[in-house]
């Protein structure tokens, strides 16, 4: 298995690779910024990522609208190095992510990942963005995670059994499995809200009517600022979030719906 290691350097023109190798100008809006490669799909053309690893280590390697990098391998997330994700749907992004204090990033357009992430020990994941992302594989390991950027990530079911420090941003929950897994004794700090406020900054959000209980071992930190629970209902309807352990900090929590 090959790898192909990255170094974004300098501003890129957006462009997708097609099946046929042949390199097409993207018709599609996106952010422009520098030290980014863009991965497109654009109209008929599936722009894909053969097999091998890929290695980020610096600047943004972003996959985009159709792009399909499901081929077998990995996509390795170093120091300095953004997986980005603009506009993708599920199914698209699959290919298995080991973060070695990486940073997935949404680039301002909803998107769907379902590829499993794996935290290495002593380093921290973070997740970002200005947009909704909706992570449907498991984050594991043993490192941290940390959830910034206005825009909000929601898991539907994470092992890791690092910490979770949420700056900024919607951190959808349901219950025990968003923040990975359980202590086995109690943390103070196994979950720590650092710049709350309402109106959704710095919240750990419940999406279903009755999610379980967070339990006792799972301490909540309130940082200065502040942080809190928006129990937001499910189609309308009424949730309940439910905190079995203890809330402690010098911030003010808050609740808001639900």
């Amino acid at each position: 298995t090959h790898r192909t290691s990255l170094t974004a350097a300098r501003r890129r023109r957006p462009s997708s690779v097609g099946d046929s190798g042949r390199r097409v100008a993207a018709s599609l809006p996106q952010p422009s910024e520098a030290n980014r490669v863009p991965l497109w799909g654009v109209a008929t053309v599936t722009a894909v990522l053969t097999p091998g690893n890929l290695v980020i280590n610096q600047g943004v390697f972003a996959i985009e609208n159709t792009a399909t990098p499901n081929a077998t391998g990995t996509i390795t997330i170093n120091s300095g190095g953004i997986f980005g994700l603009w506009a993708n749907k599920a199914g698209r992004v699959s290919r298995p992510i080991v973060s070695n204090n990486g940073t997935i990033q949404n680039l301002g357009s909803n998107a769907v990942l379902n590829s499993p992430a794996s935290i290495t020990t002593g380093t921290t994941l973070t997740v970002t963005g200005t947009a909704t992302t909706y992570m449907a594989g498991a984050i594991s390991g043993t490192g941290n995670l940390v959830k910034s950027g206005s825009g909000g990530f929601t898991f539907a079911g994470n092992t890791f059994t690092g910490k979770t420090t949420i700056n900024e941003g919607y951190f959808g929950v349901t219950g025990e499995g968003g923040s990975g897994a359980a202590p086995a004794g109690f943390v103070a700090d196994h979950i720590t809200l650092a710049n709350g406020a309402a109106g959704g900054i710095g919240n750990v959000v419940n999406g279903y009517y009755y999610g379980p209980p967070l339990g006792p071992n799972r301490g909540i930190t309130l940082a200065e600022a502040g942080g809190g629970f928006d129990v937001y209902g499910h189609q309308g309807g009424r949730s309940t979030f439910a905190v079995n352990g203890v809330i402690s900090g010098p911030g003010t929590p808050f609740k808001s719906r639900g």
